[in-house]
């Protein structure tokens, strides 16, 4: 099947100004926050019968969090892409070419952001680059979007810590 597959990046980008300003962001970092929306619409682009594993750089930092907001999505039972989603594992980045190669597209998605964000927006902006023959696409997150999506997350489930 991975013969089959085409290359898609997913990634997000999140105004934190924005964001710092919600009641939530004190409960819930940043990290966390855009990890879900990534998993969230990287479940949504799995074909149905397929499994989404991840493989992260080894960082207890992101690791532990990583793990459990993996667990806590799969048992979402209103998320209906849930049974899409494997599990997830570490390797270090420097014997792990996968994961440098998720490095760069970071950095062309950060690039792709930074060139694009000279105005204050309320609006998500959804962008798309072409880059060495696979789709890159991300979001950014202003405003009413950041408290849409944890509306979003809300109707699956998720609480936030007290």
């Amino acid at each position: 099947m991975l013969n089959a597959t085409e290359p898609v990046a997913i990634g997000v980008a999140l105004n934190l100004a924005d964001y710092n300003a919600l009641e939530q962001s004190r409960k819930f970092e940043s990290y966390h926050f855009c990890f879900h929306y990534c998993l969230i619409e990287a479940a949504r682009k799995v074909s149905e019968g397929e499994t989404l594993s991840l493989v992260l750089d080894y960082r207890q930092k992101t690791l532990g969090p990583a793990k459990e907001i993996l667990h806590s999505v799969k048992n979402w039972e209103d998320f209906a892409e849930r049974k899409r989603l494997g599990g997830v594992t570490s390797q270090s980045s420097k014997d792990f070419v996968p994961l440098q190669a998720a490095d760069w597209l970071s950095n062309e998605i950060f690039k792709g952001v930074y060139n694009r964000s000279s105005h204050p927006s309320t609006k998500t902006r959804t962008a798309y680059r072409n880059l060495e023959g696979f789709l890159i696409t991300y979001q950014c997150l202003y405003g009413e979007t950041i408290c849409t999506f944890f509306d979003e997350l809300g109707s699956y489930g998720f609480k936030l810590a007290p």
